[in-house]
């Protein structure tokens, strides 16, 4: 038994797979027929693609950074991945000092050996040793506080993360929630499906309620209406394969301000927004204000990569 296709396109609620059945083991009473709907049960099987995320929680202050670890505790739980935490001092004399604050923190944070994490500690240049690091192992998620983008250094460090290296970025709130009700800011097309699928990935992992938002500009036109349209429902057909509870909308009128007032009336704990490849730094700015003015932490995912 084989699937067909080896992955399912986007919007695609099943997977099309072919079976074989040795005729001598089979009468004529028991064969299929084309086309015939069975239940078919699997006594092993052998996941190929690991769904676990592969991520890197890094953060220069361990101790005033709290909310790092503890997002990199529940997405370890929810999802049996791997974690690096990494801190990086320019003094090589204060290396050992640093990798047990790292330790001490992870403690504070219940972060148990056995969810598969390691702490890095390393000296140098903060922006060279990070890079490094991300070229060294194929982390999918990097998790830093979101107030580490009120210093320049740190902010373009992030913005290189997400716009040259191509790696989704996890900003927290200070004080960190658990995520159970997530909201995907998606654009239609292309470059709204790869936030709808790493959206996806993180609220099925954490089991959380998803909706799903575009911010239609009715200038674009009745064309463009309905490619939204078919964006969302493929967007809810992907979701309903993740075995994900959601809903879709759209909404007409400015980004921001709906934005906004989506986060007025429901209190998400994780806001999804994807980031074009090669864009402008405007997104960081925005993922700053979000942050102060909300309890929500956001997900930045390169979208159009190529």
């Amino acid at each position: 038994m084989r699937p067909l296709k080896p992955f399912s396109t986007y919007g695609q609620p099943f997977l099309t797979i072919e079976a074989t059945r040795p005729s001598h083991n089979s009468n004529d009473a028991d064969k299929l027929q084309v086309g015939e709907e069975v239940w078919l049960g699997l006594a092993s099987f052998h996941v190929l693609d690991p769904t676990g995320l592969r991520m890197l929680a890094w953060t220069q202050a361990p101790a005033d950074e709290k909310a790092v670890f503890k997002a990199a505790k529940e997405l370890l739980q929810a999802s049996h991945g791997r974690a690096s935490i990494l801190s990086v001092t320019q003094d090589s004399e204060k290396l050992a000092k640093r990798k047990d604050e790292l330790e001490k923190c992870c403690a504070a944070a219940e972060m148990t050996p056995d969810l598969g994490w390691a702490v890095k500690a390393k000296a140098g240049e903060m922006d060279t040793e990070v890079f490094k690091e991300l070229q060294k192992e194929s982390y999918e998620l990097v998790i830093a506080q979101g107030s580490a983008l009120d210093s320049p250094e740190h902010e373009q460090v992030l913005e290189r993360v997400v716009m040259e290296f191509g790696v989704s970025l996890l900003l927290t709130v200070e004080i960190y929630q658990h995520i159970s009700e997530i909201l995907i800011c998606t654009a239609s097309g292309e470059p709204g499906k790869e936030d709808v699928y790493f959206g996806g990935r993180i609220a099925r992992h954490t089991r959380s309620i998803t909706t799903v938002l575009h911010v239609f500009d009715p200038e674009r036109g009745e064309a463009a209406r309905k490619r939204a349209e078919r964006h969302l429902d493929k967007a809810k057909d992907l979701l309903n394969a993740f075995n994900v509870e959601s809903v879709v909308k759209m909404e007409h009128g400015r980004f921001l301000p709906v934005l906004w007032n989506e986060l007025k009336k429901k209190g998400y704990q994780l806001v999804v927004m994807g980031v074009p490849w090669k864009a402008s730094g405007r997104h960081l700015e925005i993922a700053s204000n979000l942050i102060k003015q909300t309890k929500a932490s956001l997900l930045l995912v390169p979208a159009g990569r190529g």
